[in-house]
């Protein structure tokens, strides 16, 4: 029966109804997900590590060493060079509004005036400084 080279889910008896129908595309999510999600992959050592873009907020680099922050608010941290990560991202979803940051788009909220922007990057490279970071600033 040609019916079951397809591997059916399920059937929609008429009458159709909605909540039926939204059953069963996310029974298919579930199972299928998007095949269209994109990864960014580093390695720390030996160890290869793989995220999601659309979970990244933002990268970072400070003396060669770049910081990640993810949704969840866990940070990851890896050694690279600022191209290597553009080489691997989506160039439409990041933007690289400084020479230290790559941000996701979809996270941004507002767009602070320059000198609240510069206060920031004031901070944290003060903030960096004092936990034994580099002193130079990139403000």
């Amino acid at each position: 029966m040609q019916l079951f080279q397809n591997r059916p889910m399920d059937f929609l008896v008429k009458p159709v109804k909605q909540e039926r129908v939204d059953h069963i595309m996310e029974e298919y999510l579930r199972l299928f997900g998007n095949r269209n999600k994109q990864y960014f992959d580093y390695n720390v050592g030996k160890t290869h590590y793989r995220l999601l873009e659309d979970e990244i907020i933002y990268f970072n680099v400070w003396d060669g060493k770049f910081r990640c922050l993810q949704k969840n608010e866990e940070e990851v941290e890896f050694y690279g060079q600022i191209n290597e990560v553009k080489r691997q991202i989506s160039e439409d979803k990041f933007w690289h509004i400084h020479k230290s940051y790559l941000v996701n788009k979809n996270y941004i909220a507002f767009f602070p005036s320059i000198s609240n922007v510069f206060n920031e990057w004031s901070r944290i490279a003060d903030q960096q400084e004092l936990q034994g970071g580099s002193t130079k600033k990139d403000c």
